[in-house]
């Protein structure tokens, strides 16, 4: 969904998302200007609602636009989305606030929903756990089904922090975040077990937005997981997923290669034995049993 006035690559982030979403069922973009007014948006996501035929349907909602925030009668802050049709001087009444959003979100049927906002100031503060979770949760304390099939999710996931500004550039066609959100579709698969889920995704792409933005964007997550990520973006899981250290800082990311690159190896039958030259130069452990 897009909504702007001004915003140069709204449509274009949507439009390339929708097309890299190749793997789900049903994908619809807004970007038309009839589109994306705040009734028409909030109609959407009714019929949204309504489409979802399992709690295991993965649900992926995308907005790129404004985001602003407007003062509640009682002086907290409120996060609003601006839509085709917002009126800055009305903006409580004409835009679409973050929090009903997620709301809507947490009350979808399906328990494996994803909100993508590449807005400014859409961080979110004290994350809480939506009592459907809760009960699934206390639910599956005594089950041993496949851990796959029983994960549930609830995740938010922001281009920017809380006050930040969400950047678009010219030479990346995009909003900066999305820019990297489509990369990660095709590379973002860190733990080698053939999915890419929202989590890996949204960890690949606050990276590289960090680093392409000198540390001025800062994207941020909230998310309410039980058991593994289930929001699975592109690709299926083929096999189990190695370890991973997730960090803005490219020197931690190092401790993951040397480490886990030799396990790929092994894990896809490509780590060559040494050669007896080599194994008899290699230094070897002695052993004796202690003395008693």
């Amino acid at each position: 969904m897009t909504a702007s006035n001004d915003l140069r690559f709204a449509a274009a982030d949507a439009r390339s998302l929708a097309a890299a979403l190749s793997e789900f069922d049903d994908v619809r973009e807004l970007v038309r200007p009839e589109e994306t007014r705040r009734a028409a948006i909030l109609e959407a996501l009714a019929e949204l609602e309504r489409r979802i035929r399992s709690p295991r349907d993965t649900v992926l909602i995308y907005f790129s636009t404004h985001g602003s925030v407007a003062q509640r009668p009682g002086g907290d802050l409120e996060r609003e989305l601006v839509v085709g049709d917002t009126r800055l001087d009305l903006l409580r009444e004409t835009a679409i606030p973050v929090e009903e959003l997620i709301r809507r979100a947490e009350r979808l049927p399906s328990r494996r929903v994803a909100v993508i906002l590449a807005t400014c100031h859409a961080g979110r503060g004290k994350s809480r756990i939506p009592d459907a979770l809760a009960q699934a949760l206390a639910a599956h304390k005594a089950a041993v089904p496949r851990l796959e099939d029983v994960s549930e999710a609830v995740v938010v996931v922001s281009a920017a922090a809380f006050g930040e500004a969400a950047r678009e550039d010219e030479t990346l066609g995009h909003d900066v975040y999305t820019y990297f959100l489509l990369e990660a579709l095709g590379s973002g698969d860190r733990d080698g077990d053939g999915a890419v889920t929202i989590s890996e995704a949204h960890d690949y792409a606050r990276e590289r937005t960090w680093q392409f933005t000198h540390g001025q964007q800062r994207p941020a997550a909230e998310s309410t997981i039980l058991g593994v990520d289930p929001i699975v973006l592109r690709g299926r899981r083929q096999r189990e997923g190695l370890p991973v250290i997730y960090s803005y800082e490219r020197s931690s990311e190092g401790v993951r290669g040397p480490a886990l690159r030799e396990s790929e190896r092994r894990a896809a039958g490509r780590l060559r034995r040494p050669s007896r030259r080599a194994a008899a130069r290699a230094p070897r452990l002695r052993y004796g049993r202690p003395a008693l």
